[in-house]
């Protein structure tokens, strides 16, 4: 599944199978600033971000900024409200993330959050 939202491009991968309590997924992040990205997204569970390509600021609720680069990564709790978003000089970062939760429901959740905005679109097989 891929969803197209103001901020990022998410493909959701591995989505044949259902019901599973990790979610992964590669992100292209746009945003270029915390306030170009607006309210920090919270969700039910826990979620890994390895940066792949480009760097990028995790801004989070509790903890100041922080900046990571191409084989860097950061783990936070998903409740706590946070936001991608691409480091000064950089147009786009792709990092390859892991969302998992012990609650059903954690797809729906996820694809609930994109909002009216976003574009949702299934891949063929």
């Amino acid at each position: 599944i891929r969803v197209t939202t103001p901020n990022y491009d998410y493909h959701y991968l591995c989505t044949e199978l259902r019901r599973k309590r990790m979610i992964p997924l590669i992100t292209r992040i746009r945003a270029k600033s915390a306030e170009e990205f607006g309210e920090p997204v919270r969700h039910p569970g826990e979620e890994f971000v390895y940066v792949v390509k480009g760097r990028i600021v995790v801004h989070t609720e509790f903890y100041d900024p922080v900046t990571l680069g191409e084989g860097a990564s950061i783990y936070l709790d998903s409740n706590m409200g946070h936001a991608y978003v691409t480091a000064e000089g950089c147009e786009e970062a792709i990092v390859l993330g892991v969302c998992s939760s012990a609650e059903d429901g954690l797809m729906d959740s996820l694809l609930n959050l994109h909002g009216e905005d976003a574009e949702l679109e299934n891949m063929p097989a």
